[in-house]
């Protein structure tokens, strides 16, 4: 029994089967009603949707028969991928690549085949509609004609589930765009942040390195002072030496500075970790999985990692609920909500502060539980934004921002983050003369609770 040659593009064309994710899923009703028809209309008692996989056909939809998947080398499919029309076999016990073959021999014993490729919105032929009598047949133009209209239907499907998964790789796409050009932002910031602690680290370590210096000196003549009795001459010189020492070192200031300078270093040692940390924190991608994370963790992150963008136009108060109970969420896209809303906050304020208004702005974040849901309130009293404008704030790539400060894509993707994918909720409330707006974030502690939904007043 020959097996069906391999086609020269065959790894370009597993690449392809592979992209859309389908091989081994649960059977779907899309599929099943298309090899129903193909079935009833055909008039035959066997109808698959058959996928060519390296090694393997496998069945995403089969009528009559009850087998998922069967070996590549005795796959009639393996033979009609390899044209771009309808492979008919009317007898198979007549046509030498299928007489020996165990299907032919064996149960089922399939006598009448006839196939029509399938690309699935690709450029390569990924499997088959196929019809199986067990009986030969012979196949009219008309029933030919069914057969492609029901495989494009088949098509179509396949097209969708590759559109809707670029769709998805795009929108993941975008949202890491959006994510690095906030990190990127706020960069400076980030560098500055960092830069502070670790130069007066360096400055600290000199220090005491000065300072140990001098302490070695002085112990060294300590250790060759005569430990026997010795004339007073000899001793005093010793103190006198050791006195010196400590004068040319000024050991006294030394060592009263230095447990200061080691305590600095320890604060600036753990400044620098906490923000290498929340870097590490809001930069995980999590791959699109979604973890029982606590909301709280997600506000420090992001506020320690933005501290640059208000630290020098507001104050930011934060009134967190300790007992706030773990949500189910993909921490790394909340990170990305989050310090796009705090950045905002901040951009109002120093715009507030641009008009004349010199004092210092305040931000403030509360966390709490209300019922179900987890709430996040970011209130500030920068500029607010205009009624005409508010309803817009949410649509794509709009924007207030001057050219190349704002793409206009933070807040629809945090309302796509918030809304859609996490079933919560983004308010807005802001009036522009009583300088106050407040952003409400709500998010359902259990997932099977979410059904999203937004509004702004």
């Amino acid at each position: 029994m020959p097996s069906a040659p391999i086609p020269s593009n065959d790894a370009e064309r597993l690449e392809s089967l592979y992209a859309l994710s389908i091989l081994d899923t649960e059977p779907e009703r899309s599929f099943d009603v298309i090899t129903r028809l193909a079935s009833e209309v055909l008039g035959v008692p066997i109808a698959v949707v058959s996928l060519v996989d390296k090694n393997r056909q496998w069945f995403k939809s089969c009528v009559g028969f009850d087998a998922k998947e069967t070996p590549r080398d005795y796959a009639f499919c393996a033979h009609a991928i390899l044209s771009e029309e309808v492979t008919v076999v009317e007898d198979a016990r007549l046509d030498e690549r299928f007489r020996d073959n165990p299907a032919v021999t064996g149960p089922p014993y399939v006598r009448f085949y006839a196939g029509m490729p399938i690309k699935g919105g690709g450029a390569f032929n990924l499997g088959t509609l196929c019809v199986v009598s067990l009986e030969p047949k012979q196949i009219s133009k008309k029933d030919l004609d069914l057969l492609k209209d029901l495989a494009s239907l088949v098509d179509g499907e396949l097209a969708l589930r590759r559109a809707l998964k670029q769709r998805i790789m795009d929108q993941k796409s975008l949202v890491h765009a959006e994510k690095m050009a906030s990190i990127g932002s706020l960069a400076a910031g980030i560098a500055h942040e960092i830069n502070t602690p670790m130069q007066f680290i360096a400055s600290n370590t000199e220090f005491i390195g000065a300072g140990f210096t001098g302490v070695r000196m002085v112990f060294e003549r300590l250790q060759n002072m005569p430990l026997t009795p010795s004339p007073a001459g000899e001793l005093l010189r010793h103190c006198a030496e050791v006195k010196k020492i400590a004068e040319e070192f000024d050991l006294d200031y030394m060592l009263r500075e230095v447990p200061r300078a080691i305590a600095q270093t320890g604060e600036g040692v753990r400044r620098v970790t906490e923000m290498m940390v929340a870097m590490r924190n809001f930069s995980h991608e999590h791959y699109g999985a979604t973890h029982e994370e606590q909301l709280n963790d997600a506000i420090r992150t992001t506020a320690t990692l933005s501290r640059n963008s208000w630290k020098y136009c507001a104050e930011l108060q934060m009134d967190l609920d300790d007992g706030l109970p773990l949500i189910e969420c993909n921490l790394g896209e909340i990170n990305q909500v989050l310090l796009n809303l705090i950045v905002n906050a901040a951009d109002a304020i120093s715009e507030r502060r641009s008009l004349g208004m010199d004092e210092l702005g305040l931000i403030q974040i509360r966390s709490y539980r209300r019922g179900e849901d987890v709430v996040l309130e970011i209130e500030d009293d920068g500029v607010g934004i205009p009624p005409k404008i508010l309803p817009k704030i949410f649509d794509p790539f709009f924007t207030t921002k001057p050219v190349g400060k704002g793409t206009g894509q933070g807040l629809a993707i945090s309302y796509n983050i918030i809304v859609h994918k996490h079933g919560g909720r983004l308010d807005v409330e802001s009036k522009v003369g009583a300088r106050r707006t407040v952003v409400t974030l709500v998010l359902p502690i259990r997932a099977g609770d979410r059904e999203g939904g937004s509004r702004s007043s």
